[in-house]
């Protein structure tokens, strides 16, 4: 169960940190380097800029655009790149322009990662639902930060965890003692991928502390 992101990811099942923060491509004719040089600065500048842009692409509001998913449903999946390499940056689309970077032995960064999002999946056979209208423009393309995406993997073991089971990370272990559920009426400005709160005592400080996915961790069901 890793949270990094490489090129042989074409498919994988990840959910955004925060839904509103992605950058839209909206002429792929562009050249890579410029757009995302541009779109770096003019995020940097504007703390409102991603909103805005998702909002003047298509025409609505923020609430009224995310409204139609649902955070305990929703699973977007890995279709896309922004990479650099060999001294420039450029667009990735399958597999096989993904190959050849591979393939060639180079050092490369991923910059960023597109998705398309869809209403829903099946947990056990991971088939997908309706794709989200928004993504299933070919003129628009939907990129995040690769930290700002989480493993599906990752967000189904974290909501498997219940009061009383124990979390085994690499160098020490944690006893969950709390879940709570939040509202999160707007998921898509806050936390996107999860309802849940989880505190658990860790075993080394003896301190409470709130689970994040920032580290790999297993679960150890409670038998009670």
């Amino acid at each position: 169960m890793s949270n990094k992101i490489t090129l042989e990811d074409f498919g994988k099942l990840v959910k955004p940190k925060v839904l509103v923060e992605a950058f839209l491509l909206c002429n792929k004719d562009v050249d890579a380097g410029d757009w995302w040089k541009k779109v770096i600065v003019l995020n940097a500048n504007s703390k409102s800029y991603k909103r805005d842009t998702i909002e003047s692409t298509y025409g609505v509001s923020i609430n009224s655009l995310f409204n139609e998913l649902d955070i305990n449903t929703y699973i977007a999946t890995v279709n896309s790149f922004v990479v650099f390499h060999q001294g420039r940056y450029q667009f990735v689309y399958n597999a096989e322009q993904a190959k050849k970077i591979i393939a060639s032995k180079r050092r490369y960064s991923i910059r960023a990662v597109g998705v398309a999002i869809y209403h829903s999946y099946d947990l056990a056979t991971k088939a997908l639902g309706d794709i989200w209208q928004a993504t299933d423009i070919s003129t628009i393309k939907w990129f995040y930060h690769p930290k700002h995406l989480i493993d599906a993997e990752i967000v189904e073991a974290y909501e498997s965890v219940g009061v009383g089971d124990m979390l085994v990370f690499k160098k020490t272990q944690a006893l969950v003692t709390k879940i709570k559920i939040l509202k999160r009426n707007k998921f898509w400005i806050t936390c996107s991928w999860t309802r849940k709160k989880i505190t658990m005592l860790n075993g080394s400080t003896g301190h409470q502390v709130r689970l994040n996915t920032s580290r790999t961790f297993t679960v150890l069901k409670s038998k009670h």
